[in-house]
């Protein structure tokens, strides 16, 4: 009924010649329907009767209006019985509440720290950070929603990969002494001009989010939930002047930091902008393998709706 109604009004002009009929007032019959065509000061107005019977008495009932103008549209429906599913030409969003765009795909940065379970961050169980210098990358690269019928909200899950940089403030690094990881003095006469403990994962997202439709702008989102991490990578590395010029070591590669852990986030925004924030209840070394520390992080990204 949608395309017949659209196809009809661009026939219009053509129907009104055919038929000599003035262009402000064309009435057709289909199918049992009566549609009303009126066409006054460069708006369109199309009405759809259908016949209803009452006792002995056929009528036609107005069960749907629609006006036309300068390619917007208002649609009104006076029966539950006729379902045109026409969409409103004047918004982006039609009615529905459902999430077509979930906010999990995207680049993310922001600023890195460890904290302790009272999130007080920085200087914590002996770990001192550079905090300007220690950062988070994310790469989301792929999500999927299954809405809760049309709430507004949605379960949200997807994959993405995070870069963590840690850069140790004072002259230590981090190393596996005798099974435990710690942060060990440079030796004597030895200045760290830096100090840094990377670790990269592979993440698995499970969230509920809530998005409010708002007009001539994207949606208003806000998210929160828990993230699987599952590290493929980690490393202490420094560097350092010697004898023979600069020089780059690194001093360990799994330090005892955990190889599955947990996040919570949460995230909120406006269309494809946003902001997040996590933390980890897992200490980011093994339990009595090294510092008791977690991770924290704050930033923006950039959703790739």
């Amino acid at each position: 009924m949608k395309n017949f109604i659209l196809a009809l009004l661009l026939a219009f002009p053509t129907l009104a010649m055919a038929t000599g009929i003035a262009p402000s007032d064309t009435t057709i019959f289909v199918n049992g329907k009566k549609i009303v065509i009126k066409e006054d000061n460069e708006k369109i107005k199309v009405r759809l009767y259908e016949q209803t019977s009452k006792g002995d008495t056929i009528e036609n009932t107005q069960v749907f209006e629609g006006i036309y103008r300068d390619g917007k549209s208002t649609e009104r429906r006076m029966s539950s019985s006729l379902n045109i599913p026409l969409p409103r030409l004047s918004s982006r969003y039609s009615d529905s509440n459902r999430i077509r765009d979930p906010h999990w795909s995207g680049f993310g940065y922001g600023f890195a720290s460890l904290s302790d379970n009272k999130l007080s961050v920085n200087n914590v169980n002996g770990v001192d950070l550079v905090s300007g210098s220690s950062k988070e990358i994310t790469f989301n690269f792929y999500e999927r929603a299954w809405n809760i019928k049309n709430s507004g909200f949605a379960i949200v899950s997807g994959l993405g990969l995070r870069f963590d940089k840690y850069r140790i403030d004072g002259n230590k690094a981090f190393r596996e002494i005798d099974g435990v990881t710690q942060l060990e003095s440079a030796p004597q006469n030895v200045y760290y001009q830096s100090s840094k403990l990377f670790t990269n994962y592979l993440t698995i997202p499970l969230l509920v989010e809530y998005q409010k439709h708002l007009h001539h702008t994207g949606p208003l989102f806000l998210s929160a939930g828990i993230v699987a991490d599952v590290k493929f990578y980690s490393a202490s590395k420094i560097e350092f002047d010697s004898t023979n010029g600069k020089q780059k070591d690194k001093i360990g590669n799994d330090l005892n930091i955990r190889p599955v852990t947990m996040d919570f986030l949460v995230q909120g925004g406006v269309g494809c902008f946003g902001m997040y924030a996590k933390y980890s209840p897992f200490s980011l070394f093994e339990k009595g393998k090294g510092p008791n520390v977690h991770p924290v992080s704050i930033g923006l990204i950039l959703h790739f709706n």
